[in-house]
């Protein structure tokens, strides 16, 4: 899924607030070290095509035995930050890759795994970029939990702060 935030008009003037020009993709890779780190190429070829400010990941695969500077994973002008699955095992998990000129900072969520927040400045103007992934071998109450979580996150960033 990519989104696209891109003014219409023939004549735009300046640029009155650049998150509309942010380009955005998520992809769910099922793995990325399957076939020897394969969908990071395609990834990279993908995104030389559309020039992703974020590319999100879900379903990385990653774990503690794959360190996080592997070159493998590295792409070229994009810094790279991930959450790995609780268990530690090769299933589940995201990452973002971003640009690495873009004022990012990663938003602390420690009651949620296999989450990701980015707080992205431009302008002044703060917006953020979050990628997350949930089991669908969750029974009711983990996903209730997993709601109530990230309930507690979002009211933080949206509700305690003025508008």
């Amino acid at each position: 899924m990519c989104v696209y935030f891109l003014d219409v008009e023939l004549n735009p003037g300046p640029r009155k607030d650049m998150f509309q020009y942010l380009k955005i993709c998520h992809w769910n890779v099922n793995s990325l070290f399957a076939y020897n780190f394969q969908k990071v190429s395609l990834i990279e070829a993908y995104n030389s095509l559309h020039n992703y400010d974020f590319i999100c990941i879900s379903e990385s695969f990653l774990n503690s035995s794959i360190a996080p500077d592997e070159q493998s994973l590295c792409m070229n002008g994009y810094e790279m930050v991930r959450s790995d699955h609780p268990s530690d095992t090769k299933r589940g998990g995201v990452c973002i890759y971003y640009k690495e000129f873009l004022s990012v900072r990663i938003v602390n969520t420690p009651q949620l795994n296999e989450f990701i927040l980015c707080e992205v400045t431009l302008q002044n103007k703060t917006g953020y970029v979050a990628v997350v992934y949930r089991s669908p071998s969750q029974d009711r109450d983990q996903f209730d939990n997993y709601s109530s979580a990230l309930e507690e996150v979002l009211f933080y960033l949206f509700d305690s702060k003025p508008y």
